[in-house]
């Protein structure tokens, strides 16, 4: 018994200071060289295209101002992913994007952010860049 009090303590200490296997870290925003679009409205259209088209729900599309956020969903079971795009300059076009990244913290059980989902940014901004040149 007296060798199993040590351990015992010590995973005592771990839940009360509540101890995460997630690491936090925030996401970064990604920006897309200057597109010389012709039109804001063809643009706008494309990046909502390009968002949709990787099954995320939007949540925010407003052409206006030139912000579009998705709900988070669609990466896996652990882990979910959200994209926010926003229109920096319309004239030269200038986009800046960044795809945010959760994972379940299974011992905090929450959600925590960790990253950029770099694979699905990559994919994103290949294709606005072949659809907007």
């Amino acid at each position: 018994m007296r060798r199993f009090m040590p351990i015992m303590a010590v995973l005592s200490m771990m839940l009360l200071i509540g101890c995460s296997t997630v690491r936090s870290v925030e996401p970064v925003w990604k920006t897309i060289p200057e597109i010389k679009q012709t039109k804001y409205e063809d643009a706008w259209a494309a990046i909502v295209g390009c968002v949709t088209g990787r099954n995320l729900n939007l949540e925010i599309s407003d052409a206006g101002s030139g912000y579009l956020r998705t709900a988070y969903g669609g990466t896996g079971n652990n882990t979910q992913t959200r994209v926010i795009v926003r229109v920096v300059n319309r004239k030269p076009l200038q986009i800046s994007l960044k795809a945010e990244l959760i994972q379940l913290d299974m011992w905090a059980g929450q959600w925590l952010p960790v990253g950029n989902n770099v694979a699905m940014e990559k994919l994103i901004l290949d294709e606005l860049e072949a659809r907007l040149k």
